[in-house]
């Protein structure tokens, strides 16, 4: 797949690609996330530009996450609030 679209994974390990944003993200985990786990959040925000947030749903896991939405809704919106501007 690489060959196809040209591009070196280790060019886009987590950390990497998340360096060449220029703008704050919000990383969204599960505590019990087998695929992306509070470990691996913690260590792409030592790469994320001022201004990034890191929710962690303790009980939640990668596959379900967004059930947690009452718990993930209120400062999901606020981060954007805050860094998204409207027109």
């Amino acid at each position: 797949m690489a060959a196809k679209i040209d591009i070196r994974w280790s060019d886009w390990s987590d950390s990497e690609a998340i360096q060449r944003l220029n703008k704050p993200v919000l990383l969204i985990s599960g505590g019990r996330d087998s695929v992306s786990p509070p470990q691996d959040i913690e260590l792409l925000q030592g790469a994320v530009r001022p201004g990034s947030k890191a929710l962690v749903v303790s009980d939640s896991t990668h596959e379900n996450d967004w059930y947690w939405i009452d718990e993930i809704a209120q400062p999901a919106k606020q981060w954007f609030t805050e860094h998204i501007p409207t027109p």
